[in-house]
């Protein structure tokens, strides 16, 4: 069961910059997980928060440690709960690599097609990754 934001909000308070202005979720899917935007004076961070599972945690905050290492931008993880399964999360904003509105808007295109340019130019970068840690390798 995932935990109430009402309970997280004093661990939040720990770990970012200013006060809490809001907090809002994100579009939500079949995950287990669930995802909030966390609103501060001058930033926004993303709230994860997912059933606890201390090794899929760790897991991913050290790939996305590896990946960040590799030269990739990847979501810095700011702070992790083990106990409820809570991870905050740098915030990279809600713009997709295909814009909404390309269909009215040819610019809105050409740049999602450069998007996916540069997205297809990291696959090396991320394909050179061969484990997580000498003792953890990627499939």
């Amino acid at each position: 069961m995932l935990p109430e934001v009402s309970e997280l909000r004093p661990w939040l308070g720990q770990w970012l910059p200013s006060p809490i202005e809001t907090i809002e979720p994100i579009t939500s899917d079949a995950s287990v997980r669930r995802y909030l935007r966390v609103f501060c004076q001058h930033s926004t961070f993303i709230l994860m928060l997912a059933p606890p599972d201390e090794v899929a945690a760790q897991r991913f905050i050290k790939l996305a440690q590896a990946l960040a290492a590799l030269g990739l931008r990847v979501p810095r993880v700011v702070a992790y709960h083990p106990t409820h399964g809570a991870m905050l999360l740098d915030d990279f904003g809600d713009e997709h690599l295909l814009r909404a509105d390309y269909a009215v808007n040819p610019a809105a295109l050409a740049q999602s097609f450069t998007n996916y340019q540069q997205a297809l130019q990291l696959l090396p970068q991320i394909r050179a990754l061969e484990y997580i840690t000498p003792d953890d390798p990627l499939p």
